[in-house]
């Protein structure tokens, strides 16, 4: 029987772990396939509404807590990003359009009205958020690299993927502004993104 050459063997486990924690996609769910990137380093802003249920929403399938692994806790501002990521899933679980407005930069928000938000989050959830590494970029400015998991009707997925549950894996741009972190809408990429393991 042919044998697998040892360098053959761990090359291709180390090149997806590369792709998966390297890839810059858009931030989270719907806002993929936005096509504007422009950034604003001025945080914050939002309209009052109450929060609205789906289908979706009201049967999570896993943790709706965000965890760190050992390298991302190692990053002096591990707490203040896992915070941040934290309100920002809570806020789309629980159709918060405050709560979501106050973890992203103004000029996002501006992008992304509140009817336009609820309408590309109309069955989403998301959990099992894993931030796995926190990077430098430059001052005030750091990247985040997380995975998580989003379930939806299968209508409400990306067109090339009409899948009720994704995997995705993304690296997110966090700024400083005021002394507080905001996530900043990134360029627009093709994310790195699967159909979920049967369970």
């Amino acid at each position: 029987m042919p044998t697998v050459p040892t360098r053959q063997r761990w090359l291709a486990p180390v090149l997806v772990v590369v792709a998966a924690l390297t890839v810059s996609g858009g931030l989270l769910a719907q806002e993929y396939y936005d096509t504007n990137s422009s950034e604003d380093t001025n945080p914050r802003g939002s309209t009052t509404t109450s929060p609205q249920q789906s289908s979706a929403s009201r049967q999570p399938r896993g943790s709706s807590t965000v965890e760190l692994t050992d390298a991302a806790s190692s990053h002096p501002q591990s707490a203040d990003i896992r915070a941040l990521l934290q309100d920002y899933f809570d806020a789309i679980n629980e159709r918060d359009y405050d709560l979501w407005a106050s973890t992203v930069t103004a000029d996002w928000v501006r992008q992304k009205p509140e009817r336009q938000w609820r309408s590309g989050y109309n069955s989403t959830h998301e959990d099992d958020a894993v931030i796995y590494r926190v990077d430098p970029v430059r001052p005030q400015r750091l990247r985040v690299l997380v995975a998580f998991t989003s379930t939806q009707d299968p209508e409400d997925a990306p067109a090339d993927m009409p899948s009720d549950c994704i995997r995705w894996h993304l690296a997110l741009p966090a700024v400083l502004v005021n002394d507080e972190w905001a996530l900043a809408k990134p360029p627009e990429t093709t994310p790195e993104r699967s159909r979920c393991s049967s369970q």
